[in-house]
């Protein structure tokens, strides 16, 4: 995750990608933070040179095979959930309909906290055989 409003955070980000291109990670993730404040930075005319282009942030998702490259208004959660969303498809396509733990671990796919005790990724691991009883 970068912050449009500063360069140095998507450098930052940059230098994490270029990073883990050596690992073996089956969804790379770009997010960019602050994207209404720069876009009305634009519409009112105080756009600085520290912002950060939509060219530069689709150049680098290209260059490190970013699957996911979405801005994000953290204060809406309709754009944090379509994050979540698009996330979740790229993971249920690697692992199919058996969304367990299990099968995450085998694919190298590791969950941070925030999402593992987000409702939506719960009810999805609910949903799967994972949480099944045993017969």
């Amino acid at each position: 995750m970068f912050d449009y409003s500063s360069k140095s955070s998507l450098e930052k980000a940059e230098r994490i990608l270029k990073e883990v291109l050596i690992c073996d990670i089956p969804i790379r993730v770009l997010i960019g933070n602050k994207y209404n404040l720069v876009a009305n930075s634009k519409k009112n005319s105080s756009h600085t040179n520290d912002n950060v282009s939509q060219t530069e942030v689709d150049n680098i998702a290209h260059m490190y095979g970013c699957e996911i490259s979405l801005p994000c208004d953290s204060s809406l959660p309709e754009t944090v959930n379509e994050i979540y969303d698009k996330i979740m498809e790229k993971v249920k396509e690697l692992i199919g309909d058996d969304m367990n733990l299990e099968n995450l671990i085998n694919k190298n796919i590791l969950i941070g906290n925030k999402i593992f005790s987000n409702p939506n990724f719960q009810k999805t691991m609910k949903e799967s055989s994972y949480f099944e009883p045993k017969k």
